[in-house]
């Protein structure tokens, strides 16, 4: 039975009761309104009583979880970085970003699963994994680069996750799913130079498709260089010294070891690839013929001049020659190749500056310089042998260079390029 309706049921009889014993001496109408009062009272003490209880409804759980640790990096300085939890059921990630030299993370609302995670930096380049090598103390002794699976319950922050391991090789962790596609590619190689020191150079990358160049400049005895900002495709790198007319090229000679029988200068297909660093091209070609190479497209018209002379050679006739132009300021050489009995030679596009010119027979086997003992008239007593220096200056031609010291001891000449 309601209990509120029993205690309605239970007040009334107790009213009637009280009201059959009232005293003799009140009439039928005064019982009546007594009655009738007590029966309000009680209805307004009733309907201001207690209601039945109610139930609340019940709290749904908590559906996510997080997880948060501490941040390092190998340098000075942590950089800002993008940490990333990968969801191993379902494939689906989660991040946050951070700031440069901040020193935790935290990622929220985490569905319930199992999770690998990985700090990136912004750029993609560098990635650190919360790995059993982390657990282990990253020591040498710290071998096992696999990342650790974190399991994240509903309600519940997971610490104490720190991707650490920036030393695992590459490739162990996933690329950065974020991160956007990469547009252009780089060159890099090292650099070399016939001299004992090698010149401030200008390395420039010739897209083969488009015409297209790119380069960088380097300091004097810079050793390497690296060209970025690279759109995909197939590049000739040639490296230049100062005035651009000859070049050093990465031509097929360079892999065959630049050795006299490397006599393929033509230059090799370098392809680019977007995101990645194409190693390995090292333009140090130098020996190629003149005009083998393209000019450097960033330097300045260059005005040329030449040097012509007589040839002679001490037997009855004149074998065919190469006479060579050394710039003794760049250590680039331009030749000509002469025929049998050719009695003159005009070397010609020689940028402005100063010479040694000796004429070569074509197995090297001998040299004749333009040398002191030349105007001396290369009698007994004409002893020095020293090269002349020959000035060459733009748009003129420097005459009466006769390369005819046969008889300077061994040694006296450079040899034949």
């Amino acid at each position: 039975m309601n209990s509120r309706f029993t205690s309605q049921l239970v007040l009334m009889l107790l009213l009637l009761f009280s009201t059959a014993c009232a005293p003799a001496a009140a009439t039928p109408d005064q019982n009546m309104v007594a009655t009738l009062a007590a029966l309000q009272i009680t209805q307004t003490a009733i309907a201001a009583g207690p209601t039945a209880t109610e139930v609340p409804s019940a709290t749904p759980p908590p559906q996510f979880g997080s997880i948060s640790g501490d941040l390092s990096f190998p340098s000075e300085g942590t950089p800002a970085l993008r940490v990333i939890a990968f969801d191993l059921s379902i494939g689906q990630t989660y991040a946050v970003e951070t700031a440069p030299n901040q020193a935790s993370y935290r990622i929220e609302d985490l569905p319930a699963g199992q999770y690998h995670l990985v700090a990136y930096t912004l750029d993609a380049t560098l990635s650190g994994g919360y790995t059993h090598a982390v657990r282990c103390g990253l020591s040498a002794n710290c071998t096992d680069h696999s990342l650790v699976e974190i399991t994240v319950e509903p309600g519940q922050e997971v610490t104490g996750i720190n991707p650490s391991d920036w030393y695992a090789p590459p490739g162990s962790f996933p690329i950065d799913p974020l991160a956007p596609a990469p547009v252009f590619g780089t060159i890099s190689g090292s650099l070399s130079f016939p001299s004992e020191a090698i010149p401030s150079l200008r390395v420039v990358a010739f897209n083969s498709d488009t015409g297209q160049y790119y380069y960088v400049e380097t300091n004097q005895n810079q050793t390497t260089y690296t060209i970025t900002g690279l759109p995909a495709g197939v590049y000739h790198v040639i490296a230049y010294v100062e005035g651009g007319a000859t070049g050093g090229g990465y031509s097929q000679a360079v892999p065959c070891g630049l050795s006299v029988n490397c006599s393929d200068h033509s230059l090799i297909d370098v392809t680019v690839t977007p995101g990645q660093d194409t190693p390995g091209v090292d333009p140090k070609d130098w020996y190629a013929p003149p005009g083998t190479f393209p000019p450097d497209p960033v330097a300045p018209p260059v005005l040329s001049g030449s040097i012509s002379g007589s040839l002679s050679f001490p037997s009855e006739g004149i074998p065919p020659l190469r006479v060579v132009a050394f710039n003794i300021g760049t250590g680039e050489y331009y030749f000509v190749t002469t025929v049998q009995n050719q009695g003159t030679y005009i070397i010609e596009n020689l940028t402005a500056g100063v010479y040694h010119v000796v004429a070569y027979v074509l197995d090297g086997s001998y040299a004749g310089g333009y040398s002191q003992a030349v105007p001396c008239g290369l009698s007994v007593n004409c002893a020095d042998h020293s090269l002349i220096d020959v000035t060459v200056n733009p748009d003129q031609e420097t005459t009466n260079i006769n390369p005819a010291d046969w008889y300077a001891p061994p040694g006296s000449f450079p040899p034949a390029p």
